[in-house]
C-alpha cells in the first residue's frame, strides 16, 4: 500500500487497499487506487470501486467520483447499485 501526498497541488493519491470515510457524509469508498484533490474535495476511486452509505446502500463500479460540497456520486464502468432496505 503506498500513499503520496503532493503539498504544491494538495492532492493524495494512494494505491492498494485504499479506504477512505467521510464521517460527516457518512460515506466510506474502497477501492484499488484513489486520489483526493483537497481544493476542490474530490474523491476519485479507481478499480474495484465501491461507496457505502449509511443505509448500507452500495455501488460498485470501475470508478467511482465522490464531490463532497455537492455530497454527489457518480459511477462509470460495470456499475451496480444495491438497496438491502428498500428492496
Amino acid at each position: 500500500d503506498t500513499f503520496i501526498y503532493d503539498k504544491i497541488t494538495n492532492i493524495i493519491n494512494a494505491e492498494g487497499n485504499v479506504k477512505i470515510e467521510d464521517t460527516i457524509n457518512k460515506y466510506i469508498i474502497f477501492s484499488d487506487r484513489a486520489n483526493y484533490q483537497r481544493n476542490e474535495e474530490i474523491v476519485s476511486a479507481f478499480g474495484n470501486a465501491k461507496a457505502i452509505d449509511d443505509r448500507n446502500r452500495e455501488i460498485t463500479a470501475d470508478k467511482i467520483s465522490y464531490n463532497k460540497i455537492p455530497n454527489i456520486i457518480n459511477a462509470e464502468g460495470n456499475v451496480k447499485i444495491e438497496d438491502t432496505i428498500n428492496k
